[in-house]
């Protein structure tokens, strides 16, 4: 049984890779983020975390990268005070921060 045809382009990994490295501030984000790699590329979130667990996909190895720049945007506007401290905390759970 054959699945859905994909959506996927050589093209998104290349603005994947732009929005991580700075191109989420032009798109408005604070912070790059898979949600907003998403939206960049018009597909679903469940979409792209399918592609990132997909280890022979073209956009594995980005996707990874990304969340490695959140975590540490994340971090450090936390540090800083750059970034709303109850959000962050929040965020860097997912990461397995946490204050105990």
């Amino acid at each position: 049984m054959a699945g859905r045809p994909t959506v996927f382009t050589e093209d998104m990994v290349k603005k994947a890779e732009d929005y991580i490295n700075g191109g989420y501030e032009e798109q408005g984000d604070v912070i790059p983020s898979m949600i907003g790699i998403a939206k960049l590329l018009r597909v679903a979130k469940s979409t792209l975390y399918e592609w990132a667990k997909d280890k022979d996909h073209p956009l594995s190895d980005t996707l990874g990268i990304a969340s490695t720049f959140q975590e540490v945007a994340l971090y450090n506007g936390g540090l800083s005070g750059k970034l709303n401290s109850n959000i962050t905390k929040l965020a860097l759970g997912n990461f397995g921060y946490h204050d105990k």
